[in-house]
């Protein structure tokens, strides 16, 4: 008998009647978490594509901290994450007025 996981597949997750309950009350549907979810395996693939490249061509300024491909993400791969754009979407913030808000908070340093 193969061992069993303990760990719920999204599917099990996704038919538990407290998350339906959950997702009802937050006018989400099953569809929306799993295209999040895809959506946020891929960006982490494209990341570690980037990060993969940088370490192969570490040329770019600011690409070494201490010797180190420096893990931290641009603006725009930051805007482009699923999960931002989700939590952005919720919160009524556009891609444009976060880089307004960046270029002026440069502008005033």
């Amino acid at each position: 008998m193969p061992p069993t996981s303990l760990e719920l597949t999204l599917e099990e997750m996704l038919a538990d009647p407290i998350i339906q309950l959950v997702m009802r009350r937050d006018n989400v549907v099953a569809d929306d978490v799993r295209r999040v979810i895809y959506d946020a395996r891929e960006a982490h693939r494209r990341r570690d594509l980037l990060a993969e490249r940088r370490r192969a061509s570490p040329n770019r300024p600011g690409d070494h901290i201490m010797g180190t491909t420096s893990p931290e993400l641009t603006l725009e791969e930051m805007l482009a994450d699923p999960i931002v754009q989700l939590v952005m979407r919720r919160d009524n913030i556009l891609a444009d007025d976060v880089r307004r808000v960046i270029h002026e908070a440069r502008q005033a340093h």
